[in-house]
């Protein structure tokens, strides 16, 4: 949230952040709660709602795009989680930065200066990463996860709201993986 704000130079930037920083952890502790609670007390499992973080990371995925003048950005995000993923596997995908970044190594300096490059490659690689165990060659062959990524782009690009295009991305998936294919 803090990456997307425009303010102005008559606020208190560092307020700013420690505040929109302080509700994110309190909206996040009380959103975990709350689903916990939920969860046990309804104990209703729904296939397909899983798919909500994949519309969530794709909808942050089309927002970071669209706001990059180069998109070299989100391409190298793109082509560095299909080769990781190819080389490692999903199973061990998430080693990687931990054994390269291991605690004692000097960060590189390249590394260091990539905070403005990294937003969007993070996100792309976290669209690619929720679809990792997608069966692209057998059974619906990915369908839903096509139809319903597809979907959420194009409500996303129309509303311009995360959370319609969550909310229809995401019923459309589960609409699909319970009674289409």
């Amino acid at each position: 949230v803090n990456y997307q704000l425009r303010l102005g130079d008559d606020v208190d930037h560092q307020r700013v952040y420690t505040m929109v920083a302080a509700l994110d952890y309190f909206y996040w502790v009380f959103g975990a709660w709350l689903g916990g609670t939920l969860g046990s007390i309804l104990a209703i499992q729904i296939k397909g709602v899983a798919f909500a973080m994949t519309a969530l990371f794709l909808v942050l995925a089309l927002d970071q795009i669209l706001k990059e003048k180069s998109h070299v950005s989100s391409v190298s995000g793109l082509v560095i989680t299909v080769v990781c993923l190819a080389l490692v596997g999903s199973t061990y995908f998430l080693l990687v930065p931990f054994r390269l970044f291991q605690r004692g190594n000097q960060t590189p300096r390249y590394i260091q200066g990539l905070g403005e490059f990294l937003p969007g490659a993070i996100m792309v690689m976290l669209v690619v990463y929720c679809l990792r165990n997608v069966t692209w060659l057998s059974g619906n062959h990915g369908w839903p996860d096509l139809i319903a990524c597809t979907l959420t782009i194009l409500v996303h690009l129309k509303w311009r709201s995360l959370f319609a295009s969550m909310i229809i991305g995401t019923t459309a998936y589960i609409l699909m993986v319970n009674f289409v294919f």
